[in-house]
């Protein structure tokens, strides 16, 4: 048996190096496909082809984050609660989710114009801020933890996707209303702005790529590609490990 540890140590270094490259590459691909998309100003994005836009986030309809109750423009709340089952030695914890929510959307503004994003659906690069709280000591049943994650007004914000028109954001919430998890002041304005023929362009779920994140696009798209290079290199030096 002993004689059989090397192999064995080699080929969990070879698995780790075949994943490392597989999501090294991953990267690479996102890395390429979001970097095509030309950073512009909010008053020169072009409707219906993909782009990035950065600024500031703000909206005149906040709410409050379930958590931190601090006034946040948009929030993703997730709550687990501990179901503990079994006895003695085959007794388990497991944490549950109980509650996974998105609430929320503002404007970016840099200038020159602003554009709508409804975040929900996209898929999130990172937050400013996030708040975590928890119930006992997560040992005994029914011990809850939460966590909160937001974006607060004035925050520095970029996303990347295919600007739509307001009409077509309208639709897309009467067609989807779960989507719909926003400001009631917000749908009232957005449904007033698009029968108004409002110019004003919303980024949104649309089935294309689709990210939000905190702080500058350029920075995020330098990290997206860094960790896929270096993924990339660290499996193949565990493959020939």
């Amino acid at each position: 048996m002993a004689g059989m540890e090397p192999f064995g140590l080699s080929g969990i270094l070879m698995a780790a190096g075949v994943f490392a490259r597989l999501y090294g590459g991953r990267a690479r691909s996102r890395a390429a496909l979001w970097g095509t998309a030309p950073l512009l100003p909010a008053g020169s994005l072009p409707q219906g082809e993909r782009t990035a836009v950065c600024g500031t986030a703000t909206s005149p309809w906040p709410g409050n984050g379930p958590v931190s109750g601090r006034p946040c423009l948009f929030y993703h709340h997730v709550l687990e609660r501990l179901d503990v089952r079994g006895t003695g030695s085959s007794r388990r914890r497991e944490w549950r989710l109980v509650l996974d929510s998105l609430w929320g959307g503002f404007f970016i503004v840099d200038g020159t114009a602003r554009v709508l994003v409804l975040p929900r659906g996209a898929t999130m690069a990172s937050y400013t801020h996030e708040k975590k709280s928890s119930t006992g000591l997560g040992l005994v049943e029914g011990d809850e933890r939460s966590l909160e994650r937001r974006f607060e007004e004035g925050d520095a914000v970029f996303a990347v996707g295919t600007p739509r028109s307001l009409t077509e954001a309208v639709e897309r919430l009467r067609e989807r209303p779960e989507e719909a998890a926003l400001p009631p002041e917000l749908v009232k304005a957005l449904v007033k702005a698009a029968e108004e023929g409002d110019r004003t362009l919303c980024l949104f779920a649309d089935g294309g790529p689709f990210v939000v994140g905190a702080g500058e696009h350029a920075a995020w798209l330098a990290g997206v590609r860094s960790s896929g290079d270096s993924a990339v290199v660290g499996g193949y030096f565990l493959v020939g490990a």
